[in-house]
């Protein structure tokens, strides 16, 4: 997994930003080689390592979107 902070704009090149989070830092997801996943809404740690084990109960596919 790969994490960038990015501005804006650079964001929305690649994934769709809401208008009111412009000004701030964004953390993009990249889970494998070629696709951006999308914005980090969770709690910034340093490294994601910090977190520990993650269990993924439930994903929800709708679209090219995921939910997990």
């Amino acid at each position: 997994m790969i994490t960038k902070v990015v501005d804006f704009d650079e964001a929305s090149k690649v994934v769709k930003v809401p208008e009111f989070l412009k000004g701030k830092e964004l953390r993009l997801v990249k889970i494998n080689e070629k696709d951006w996943w999308g914005l980090c809404g969770g709690t910034h740690v340093k490294h994601i390592r910090e977190i520990g084990k993650l269990i993924i109960t439930k994903v929800q596919k709708k679209g090219k979107r995921a939910r997990v």
